[in-house]
């Protein structure tokens, strides 16, 4: 069959028309996609904006008005506590503190609330972002609002973000640790004052004295740089951590390990 001035024009007429049907469809994908880069991009960004360490500490302003009503429904009177800022701290100080706290409110769940410990991840070794601090605090207030009996709207203008321009890490880690101290009064634990601290590392001081001298090792060491800006609890922890280390090396000089009253 031979074709034709007619018949080639008319095929290519075809192949032309279908070929301009399928323009608009492409149009709209393009113009579709066009539009949502517009609107939906500026939101995007501000999702992913790194945060600054005024937005952790509204968030942490917020966790603190929910420990205050958590305090409230435990019949807690005692005044808030007040931690000064005085050391400088980074985001992954402010991590640390915040996974302390949530250990305190995994224990507040298993203990008294009676609805299951959570998990509590471990501090990483990397550094740590802002946005990891942020997102951790978060945490904090989403898991402590499933403790609250009675769930109350928060007041509108904290609710809305507030603009902490002159905050710092320090200014967070600091509020962080008046929570992580008023939560230990709903838990049953009291504060542990400089006293009973001092007290008991002499208790230690003597027992590390006694096995430096039961092993012939000379009695003067020289004596590590002073530290800053540690609560009495913390003290109390690094003077068992020692203790620990004491019983271990008694146990290892077939020893009877001694213990503290």
């Amino acid at each position: 069959m031979m074709l034709t001035p007619r018949t080639i024009c008319a095929g290519s007429f075809q192949d032309q028309h279908r070929h301009s049907a399928r323009l608009p469809s492409s149009a709209v994908i393009v113009a579709l996609l066009i539009f949502w880069l517009v609107v939906f991009s500026p939101s995007l960004t501000a999702e992913t904006a790194e945060k600054t360490p005024g937005d952790v500490y509204h968030q942490v302003q917020l966790l603190a008005d929910a420990v205050r009503q958590l305090r409230r429904e435990n019949n807690i009177t005692t005044p808030w506590p007040y931690v000064d800022v005085k050391a400088i701290r980074a985001p992954r100080h402010v991590f640390q503190k915040a996974l302390e706290i949530l250990g305190k409110i995994s224990r507040y769940r298993a203990n008294l609330a009676k609805t299951g410990a959570i998990t509590v991840p471990r501090f990483h070794g990397r550094d740590i972002t802002p946005n990891e601090a942020f997102s951790t605090v978060v945490r904090l207030r989403q898991e402590l609002s499933l403790l609250l009996k009675h769930q109350t709207q928060e007041k509108q203008g904290k609710q809305e973000q507030q603009h902490f321009f002159n905050k710092t890490p320090s200014h967070v880690y600091s509020a962080l640790s008046e929570v992580s101290i008023a939560l230990e009064e709903t838990l049953g634990l009291r504060s542990i004052t400089p006293s009973e601290v001092y007290t008991r590392s002499l208790q230690v001081v003597e027992l590390a004295l006694f096995l430096r001298r039961s092993q012939g090792l000379p009695m003067e060491v020289a004596k590590p740089p002073r530290g800053q800006g540690k609560p009495s609890n913390h003290a109390l922890k690094s003077v068992n951590d020692l203790l620990a280390r004491i019983q271990q090396a008694e146990r290892n000089l077939w020893m009877k390990p001694l213990t503290l009253m």
